[in-house]
């Protein structure tokens, strides 16, 4: 992983509107000419993969280094050895491990809204009770654009006829039936969109299931990042803490990767609810 990366990581800063918006600051403070020409999206995501040759731009390059003086622009895109204060959390063995904490959905939404997340994925599983994350705060156009560009999604919701559903609505002392009824509702979004794929021939694919045990995680994986919440006693989803897990550099990923493969091989095709 590149320097850039884990530095980024620990100022919550790897998003690229929350990058331009810090790029800008800077380039006011120490060249005010170069406000508004951070790179483009897709241009800053390489720079984190890794997927440049070389070095940026001149003017990229001293930006870079104003943000992080203890570090030249060649150490920033150089693979990360030692780099400090790289996690805001060390777990699972006592290694290193990049997850980004945040106290409730709401801080995350405010660091990584879905409009930043899932853009030009290739591949995304998403687990969860209603998949709000999804369904309710990310547009159906944009869903269409990246299954028209070729996107693997997968969604999994808790079967709002389960049981599991009911309990959970009386643990978190919501009306009977209300998150029944928001499940179902956001199914049938996502139901009319495979439609149109289907009508459309997109290379994409859309897939729902539903699965029949205890929320206990909302679990989206997308690429090579995981943000995770856990479902907590008494508190809604909105209110519980985040966690954004890193692919390159943490077991974690594979853990909850592994429980989202395990509920989606035991879902089912979700039952048409319409009357």
């Amino acid at each position: 992983m590149v320097t850039l990366k884990v530095l980024l990581q620990s100022k919550h800063l790897q998003t690229h509107g929350a990058f331009d918006r810090e790029y800008n600051a800077v380039a006011r403070r120490v060249e005010p000419g170069l406000v508004g020409s951070g790179p483009r999206k897709a241009q800053f995501y390489r720079w984190l993969s890794g997927g440049v040759a070389g070095l940026p731009y001149p003017h990229h390059c001293r930006i870079l280094e104003a943000m992080f003086p203890d570090y030249t622009a060649g150490q920033l895109f150089a693979e990360s050895v030692g780099t400090q204060n790289y996690s805001t959390s060390k777990v699972c063995g006592g290694g290193p491990e990049i997850v980004t904490t945040y106290a409730t959905r709401s801080e995350l939404l405010r660091n990584l809204p879905p409009t930043e997340l899932f853009p030009g994925v290739t591949r995304a599983d998403i687990v969860g009770i209603s998949l709000n994350l999804f369904c309710q705060q990310f547009p159906d156009p944009e869903i269409v654009e990246l299954l028209r560009s070729g996107a693997q999604i997968r969604c999994l919701f808790l079967d709002p006829n389960s049981r599991h559903t009911a309990d959970r609505e009386r643990e978190e002392g919501q009306p009977a039936g209300s998150l029944t009824a928001l499940t179902r509702l956001n199914i049938s979004a996502l139901r009319r969109i495979v439609q149109q794929i289907a009508a459309e021939d997109f290379v994409g694919t859309l897939t729902i299931r539903t699965y029949d045990a205890p929320a206990r995680f909302n679990i989206a994986i997308v690429d090579r990042t995981c943000v995770c919440q856990p479902y907590l006693p008494t508190s809604r989803g909105v209110e519980s803490p985040a966690f954004v897990v890193d692919a390159d550099s943490s077991g974690l990923y594979a853990t909850f990767s592994g429980v989202f493969e395990t509920l989606w091989a035991s879902g089912a095709e979700p039952v048409d609810d319409r009357r």
